[in-house]
């Protein structure tokens, strides 16, 4: 896989000395929302003095398949650090919407993940978007859970076992599975009323980083009926880049 044309960089002239931001668009796994739904995320975190990579991750064959192409992208920022103007010196930030987020979180699962063992990359926070994190009947997204269980005959919801892989709310209501991820500040925003992904993922999810002492995070549930929206503009969260970064940077 080449790494190079899956990356796409939103970066202040080119200046590597900027904080960066990489983004995993949504896109229910049928495809990665990176002009949608990325571009206009970068060009808000550009205004803001960062550098930003959206990111293409693989959405084919398997799931599996889509955790390898994260790895694989995190390998090639520590073998091109402070090269073509990457900087992850300082630390980067990560931005999971929807699909995305449920793949970001997916990553940490892993223990032996770059972003917990390499010291080299310091993940400085993370912000989830109207993160899809169930794979339950009644507050999933049936395209995404599709996809995610494909090749994983007969699940229903009662199934445990298959819940404690695949469904977050389950797998990291474990603090021995939570541990990776409650020391890093965590952003959550969603709406009330979003058509596709049940607002209950970013409920439970933000109960879970009560239950087990987040060291430091917050959710905000905006009104309204919206899913993927980009910039935002003219919603009720057309300001949440900037409450993210001020709570991230506070």
């Amino acid at each position: 896989m080449n790494i190079e044309k899956r990356i796409y960089r939103y970066f202040i002239n080119d200046n590597s000395n900027n904080p960066l931001v990489i983004i995993f668009p949504g896109g229910g796994f049928s495809f990665v929302a990176r002009k949608g739904e990325g571009s206009s995320v970068a060009k808000e975190f550009n205004k803001y003095g960062y550098n930003v990579i959206i990111y293409d991750y693989l959405v084919k064959d398997s799931f599996i398949n889509t955790i390898t192409s994260v790895n694989e992208l995190f390998l090639y920022l520590l073998r091109n650090k402070d090269k073509n103007n990457i900087n992850i010196n300082n630390g980067v930030i990560l931005v999971g919407l929807s699909a995305g987020a449920y793949t970001l979180l997916s990553y940490f699962k892993d223990k032996n993940n770059i972003l917990i063992n390499n010291k080299n990359i310091d993940t400085k926070g993370i912000l989830l978007g109207y993160p899809l994190i169930s794979i339950k009947n009644d507050l999933t997204h049936k395209g995404s859970k599709d996809f995610i269980l494909k090749g994983i005959n007969n699940y229903n919801d009662d199934d445990n076992n298959i819940n404690r892989l695949y469904s977050l709310e389950e797998y990291y209501d474990d603090i021995n599975n939570i541990f990776n991820i409650i020391n890093i500040p965590i952003f959550i925003y969603s709406f009330k009323d979003d058509p596709l992904v049940s607002v209950y993922n970013s409920r439970i999810f933000n109960e879970l980083l009560t239950k087990y002492k987040s060291n430091k995070y917050k959710y905000i549930e905006y009104e309204g009926s919206y899913h993927g929206v980009g910039s935002a503009f003219n919603t009720p969260a057309q300001d949440r880049i900037k409450e993210a970064i001020d709570f991230l940077n506070d």
